[in-house]
């Protein structure tokens, strides 16, 4: 019978094959069964904090939507709830310039603290990666935003974008389970403008179906439009697509822009 290399055979006489119960003992006794989320959108979206149950260490999270839908706006948001329940995040904002990003965040916001990269290099998921090492072994950075997925790889290299970006997220997904973060990356979609919200879904994500594929969450944002698409409302719904740990899908939370935030409307509403 054909053997496997020395580090192969090496490695699988260093793994111990247990029982299914063994590792729900081994499991329970880690304390994982119970462990808290990491982050918590309650304030902001209260529905949405419960049809995930929070974001989980490890979990990869995919928000999409059409151009100018709201998708940096609500990740903002997201950041200010995080940050008011001590989630330090990190931020690499490829898409919109810093001066004009940290406008929707309060000066004088003690409790708002998270961390950005003082300069970007984009087209490098090896130095992305090498970033959010570092910010999580110096400031324990639990939480990651990348906007967005289009700048960690070069568009115009020959190569096969869909399997790029497969690997680029499958390393993302990886990696958050490695330090046990969350890591929430923006993408956009095949149309640049949605007319009917009947439309959303994962197979409108853009390049690759391997993204939905990786996510363990997936969260679309839609913006409302009036008046045959000339005019857009301050109402929007964020589209819980795919939640893997909850089972949660296609939930449907209405929200609304009140001046630099995105927020869930009433329940009554």
């Amino acid at each position: 019978m054909q053997q496997g290399n020395n580090e192969s055979k090496g490695q699988v006489r260093a793994t111990r094959i247990i029982s299914n119960y063994e590792m729900l003992k081994a499991i329970e006794a880690s304390g994982e069964l119970n462990r808290p989320p990491i982050a918590t959108p309650q304030v902001s979206f209260p529905s949405l904090n419960d049809a995930i149950e929070g974001f989980m260490g490890g979990e990869f999270v995919v928000i999409t939507g059409a151009t100018g839908s709201g998708k940096t706006l609500f990740a903002q948001t997201m950041t200010k709830d995080f940050c008011s329940n001590g989630t330090i995040p990190l931020w690499f904002t490829y898409e919109v310039a810093p001066q004009y990003f940290l406008r929707q965040f309060a000066r004088n916001a003690i409790d708002l603290q998270f961390y950005m990269p003082e300069e970007l290099t984009p087209y490098s998921i090896g130095w992305v990666v090498e970033i959010i090492k570092r910010a999580k072994d110096k400031f324990e950075t639990n939480v990651v935003f990348i906007d967005h997925l289009h700048y960690l790889f070069d568009l115009n290299m020959p190569s096969n974008p869909s399997l790029r970006i497969g690997n680029i997220v499958r390393i993302l997904k990886r990696l958050a389970v490695e330090l046990d973060i969350v890591i929430f990356i923006i993408c956009h979609t095949t149309k640049v403008k949605i007319q009917d919200d009947e439309e959303i879904g994962l197979h409108m994500i853009r390049d690759s179906s391997l993204i939905a594929q990786e996510a363990d969450t997936a969260i679309f944002v839609y913006r409302e439009v009036k008046n045959e698409g000339a005019t857009e409302s301050s109402r929007s719904i964020i589209k819980v697509c795919k939640a893997r740990r909850t089972g949660i899908m296609n939930k449907v939370i209405p929200t609304v822009k009140v001046e630099k935030e995105l927020k869930e409307l009433e329940r009554n509403e």
